[in-house]
């Protein structure tokens, strides 16, 4: 038991120790993470990572605009709704 608790602890340390000297070598490389709006990191040079950001940014803007469109639809269809009770009651 002991013995399965260390392999499993040498593991992790040595997963650790990779991505450690990784992010060395990806800092001597000059390259930057960015963390994609899905949560991916992806490594890159400075232009290309401020491309991939706008990018993000523009698809965020572009979910915002979508949601904000489907919110006032939906009200526009809640008011007339209530116009058309309102005059059907009249109606009656």
């Amino acid at each position: 038991m002991i013995t399965i608790l260390a392999g499993i602890v040498i593991i992790v340390c040595i997963f650790r120790a990779r991505h450690m000297l990784l992010d060395i070598h990806r800092t001597r490389l000059s390259l930057h993470p960015f963390f994609t709006f899905h949560g991916i990191e992806r490594w890159g040079p400075p232009a290309r990572v401020k491309g991939w950001q706008r990018n993000a940014i523009r698809h965020l803007i572009a979910q915002r605009e979508t949601l904000d469109n489907d919110i006032w639809q939906m009200k526009n269809r809640r008011n007339n709704l209530a116009e058309m009770e309102e005059e059907e009651k009249k109606s009656i």
